[in-house]
């Protein structure tokens, strides 16, 4: 409206999906342009003063997308080197993505990128302690796809709440496995997630 009068008006939403035209549906006010909500959440105790044209000051349209993604690692685990021989596959740990906040209408993902830490090349286990030890290269599955460092692979969709993933090893070659010295083996692996839009 650019003339003439609106009258007495308040904004209001409604707490559950029933809408707000019963009179036992709880509303929850929103204040227009500086109005003061009451502590128990009633009608605004002052008048709304008109909103100039063009000034966005009352929000319209879809809520403002502010989902949660919470990542970690979970269930790590230790295994034998002949359940990763070759095609064969054993469960290095869980990917936990936890996701909140978020719209009905939306549909979520990640990329999700296996990296290696700075000075390494490739997946490869090696002698605890000795990071320039005897190597014993493996590769990664995750999502069903053989993973290839720094690329990333897309996990969606995903529901609201906990989302897991297995994080398999595969791919060790049992020569190479069983020329290496004994003694425990390990890696560090960097998982890093970004959100698709």
């Amino acid at each position: 409206m650019t003339s003439g009068n609106i009258g007495s008006f308040n904004v209001a939403v409604a707490a559950t999906d029933d809408g707000i035209y019963y009179g036992y549906i709880p509303k929850i006010y929103a204040p227009v342009n500086g109005q003061t909500i009451p502590p128990g959440g009633g009608p605004p105790l002052d008048p709304p003063t008109v909103i100039p044209p063009g000034t966005p000051e009352v929000p319209y349209g879809d809520p403002p997308d502010n989902a949660i993604y919470g990542f970690s690692i979970i269930d790590e685990q230790s295994f034998s080197l002949p359940n990763g021989y070759q095609s064969n596959t054993a469960l290095l740990a869980k990917a936990l993505l936890t996701l909140s906040n978020t719209l009905a209408s939306r549909t979520y993902g990640v990329d999700i990128q296996f990296s290696k830490l700075s000075g390494s090349s490739s997946f490869a286990l090696r002698p605890n302690g000795n990071p320039s030890g005897y190597a014993i290269p493996y590769q990664i599955k995750f999502l069903g796809q053989t993973v290839i460092k720094d690329i990333s692979i897309p996990w969606t969709p995903l529901a609201d709440g906990l989302n897991t993933q297995n994080i398999l090893i595969t791919g060790i070659s049992p020569t190479v496995a069983k020329a290496a010295p004994s003694g425990p083996y390990i890696d560090t692996i960097v998982v890093t997630i970004t959100p698709i839009e």
